[in-house]
């Protein structure tokens, strides 16, 4: 029993596993855009003010 609700659900496990790794690779890229947008906006502010 237990081993056929295994085999049942193993396309929904793996289109989860799937679906989760992009996510995770999506936050990191919009991450490290954030990042750089932030770091320019901060040195135009200090140039800003000099």
């Amino acid at each position: 029993m237990r081993w056929a609700l295994k085999i049942i659900l193993f396309p929904i496990i793996l289109l989860l596993s799937i679906l989760i790794a992009f996510l995770k690779f999506i936050i990191k890229v919009s991450g490290m855009i954030l990042g750089i947008i932030s770091f320019l906006v901060f040195i135009g502010a200090v140039t800003c003010f000099i």
